[in-house]
């Protein structure tokens, strides 16, 4: 009996150990975190969607999201809490960033665990494409949170109708580390606009911008937000707008350069618009470190997936946590404890975003 009892409490020691390392080992160059004990031993099925997961012993994950006033600081925090009421032991600090670039750098640099960001920006980061040096691959896929959508305002009286008026104009193209940023510097550049002598460029998020256009500092907007925008239509209170579209020769421009994009429709009188607005559309995805257990992901992914509507309770953007939509848009590689999960659900991960 004292036997079995030593047994018990030196493998629960070993977990802990283990998960604790998963954490510590998340800088690059590092070499993956060694498992947990076998499923046997810490009373998982291994590979069953809804196993009962093993306590984390007060592990410690760090997640980067936005800024304070942005959606993926306020949904981080939905999401960790979620988590913390599913995963016992374990607890995710929501860390206030500038989005999407920089939570991709960090997650290469091994400074966080977890990271909300766009397809786009993970893309260009695994390709060294802009606003990226070189390939920077420290980070893999767990799944799509929420559409992102890409939206174009102009003051009324800034006589802008078209992106083809935008030329010369006063634009607001996000702040620096933005997926916004990304996006619209990306649009540009496909449009043959140089961002440094075509436009002026002012580098600055939604709410200061809008004080701008309201005062006519400014011209036009690119703004990542949801459908509706409760700052669009706040900002319609005071300042008449037109909605730019993205018309579909530039959308083919678009896609053969960039094609995680999609070309949707803000529907006629979603703000004043009274026909329908098409614009792009890309994902918002959660990230890991690529050391991260495989277990531990396993069960974050888990509990992310099955419990969605606990956090969409908290934040509205979590009602599009699902499953049938887990996978789109995303074309780097997911993490193998993603993949597990993906598989006991009945959903393949395509063989070429499998490589660890």
């Amino acid at each position: 009996m004292k036997m079995k009892k030593r047994i018990s409490l030196i493998l629960t020691v070993l977990l802990v150990v283990s998960l604790a390392f998963a954490v510590t080992a998340c800088g690059p160059g590092n070499q993956p975190a060694p498992p947990p004990p076998p499923a046997e031993e810490n009373g998982e099925e291994n590979g069953d969607a809804g196993a009962a997961a093993p306590n984390f012993g007060g592990l410690l994950l760090n997640m980067g999201t936005g800024t304070t006033g942005g959606t993926y600081f306020a949904l981080g925090g939905a999401m960790a809490t979620t988590w913390a009421n599913n995963l016992q032991g374990l607890t995710v600090t929501p860390v206030a960033t500038g989005a999407s670039v920089e939570n991709l750098n960090r997650l290469n640099d091994g400074d966080i665990d977890l990271g909300l960001a766009m397809n786009n920006v993970a893309s260009a980061s695994w390709h060294g494409d802009f606003p990226f040096d070189r390939p920077e691959r420290n980070f893999r896929a767990i799944g799509v949170v929420y559409p992102e959508m890409f939206q174009i305002v102009a003051s009324a009286a800034s006589g802008i109708t078209s992106l083809d008026d935008i030329r010369g104009a006063r634009v607001a193209i996000g702040p620096p580390g933005s997926g916004t940023a990304v996006v619209g510097e990306q649009l540009l550049r496909v449009m043959g606009i140089d961002v440094d002598n075509d436009i002026t460029a002012h580098r600055t998020g939604f709410a200061d911008a809008s004080s701008l256009l309201q005062d006519g500092h400014i011209d036009v907007i690119f703004a990542v937000l949801g459908v509706p925008a409760s700052a669009i239509v706040e900002l319609e209170v005071t300042t008449a707008l037109n909605f730019l579209e993205i018309s579909e020769d530039l959308y083919r421009l678009m896609v053969a350069e960039h094609p995680y994009f999609e070309r949707v429709p803000i529907p006629a009188g979603t703000y004043s618009n009274t026909e329908d607005v098409y614009i792009l559309s890309c994902q918002a995805v959660l990230y890991a470190c690529y050391t991260l257990d495989e277990e531990l992901v396993y069960h974050l992914t888990r509990v992310f997936f099955e419990n969605a509507s606990e956090t969409a309770m908290a934040h509205a953007m979590g009602r599009y946590i699902l499953l049938e939509t887990a996978l789109e848009g995303i074309t780097t590689p997911f993490h193998l404890g993603a993949v597990r999960f993906f598989e006991s659900v009945g959903i393949t991960v395509p063989s070429n975003l499998i490589i660890d």
